[in-house]
């Protein structure tokens, strides 16, 4: 099977282009929250500043492509430059992959679309309603935020480590680190399903921390050579 060029050059750009949206991401982020943990707070919106509303859907708007849909190329070209050297472990990681994507884009979909609107509503509004703009701020915050972004750390997981796992066949030398980031998210998923907040926390945050770093290194090197077979 033949190295596509356009496809390489195309997943190199996306995963490039990823890096800066990811930074927007956590530096809109810092700026409105200070730590991301307030979004499950009963007050969140009793502290949030009523102008950090569209910063925060700024910031999930950059989260959707930044963390997300700009893998879409990157899974794809992957999936057909490294299937020859091993089938099985190219289409698990992959689909896991898209999965991790779906999961976490619909969460910061949802998340751009709703909290703004609340935040604004929250400081027009008054009495009993409040408590009801409240309500449906935990409801879709724990959906989100403590939910399918919680859960989405099994696939990414599975999908960095099959695919580092082949990246390394191919000597390109992203695969490792790609294995490392796999092995903190499911550090962090152990996390979640034992109740380990600390641990989940610390593994959430240095997994979000490399990826762009991982996508910055693989972008360039795939704009320098193609992946080998």
């Amino acid at each position: 099977m033949e190295d596509r060029g356009s496809g390489r050059i195309i997943a190199a750009l996306a995963a490039i282009g990823s890096v800066p949206l990811a930074g927007l991401t956590l530096y809109t982020l810092t700026i409105a929250l200070g730590d991301v943990q307030l979004l499950l707070s009963s007050r969140a919106l009793e502290t949030i500043a009523p102008e950090m509303g569209p910063v925060i859907g700024l910031g999930m708007l950059a989260d959707t492509f930044g963390y997300y849909l700009l893998y879409i190329p990157v899974i794809s070209y992957l999936w057909i430059a490294l299937y020859d050297h091993n089938p099985g472990l190219i289409i698990v990681g992959a689909l896991m992959g898209v999965i991790y994507i779906v999961m976490g884009a619909v969460g910061a979909i949802v998340q751009w679309s709703v909290l703004p609107v609340l935040i604004e509503s929250y400081v027009s509004t008054g009495g009993a309603a409040k408590a009801g703009l409240e309500a449906t701020w935990i409801a879709t915050t724990h959906a989100t935020t403590g939910g399918l972004w919680r859960i989405e750390a099994l696939p990414a997981a599975i999908w960095m480590l099959f695919m580092g796992q082949c990246l390394r066949q191919a000597q390109f030398l992203t695969g490792f680190l790609a294995q490392i980031i796999g092995t903190i998210w499911l550090i962090a998923f152990v996390g979640t399903i034992m109740a380990l907040g600390p641990v989940e926390s610390m593994a959430q945050f240095a997994a979000i921390v490399l990826m762009p770093i991982w996508a910055l290194l693989l972008g360039l090197l795939l704009l320098i050579r193609p992946l080998e077979r």
